[in-house]
């Protein structure tokens, strides 16, 4: 587990996780360190997290039907909720 890193949103933007370089993804998830964002597929931010990859997914799908729904960026740019 990576220290505190907490999700931040998922970006259909960036389709490569930075932290094992698979491309092609559908999505990946944002995570942050409080100073920096890095974007990771759902297996590799799990692994990061130190949680299974069903939680995160589970965990991301919660935040998407609760409000403050979960951002949503396309080129750095937040576009807006989802």
């Amino acid at each position: 587990m990576e220290n505190n890193l907490t999700i931040k949103g998922v970006s259909d933007e960036v389709l490569e996780c930075q932290k094992c370089g698979k491309v092609e993804l559908k999505r990946t998830i944002v995570l942050t360190d409080g100073e920096s964002e890095m974007y990771y597929g759902s297996q590799c931010a799990a692994r990061a997290l130190g949680m299974r990859r069903k939680s995160t997914v589970d965990r991301i799908a919660e935040g998407r039907s609760r409000k403050p729904k979960m951002p949503i960026y396309r080129g750095g740019v937040l576009l807006g909720y989802a």
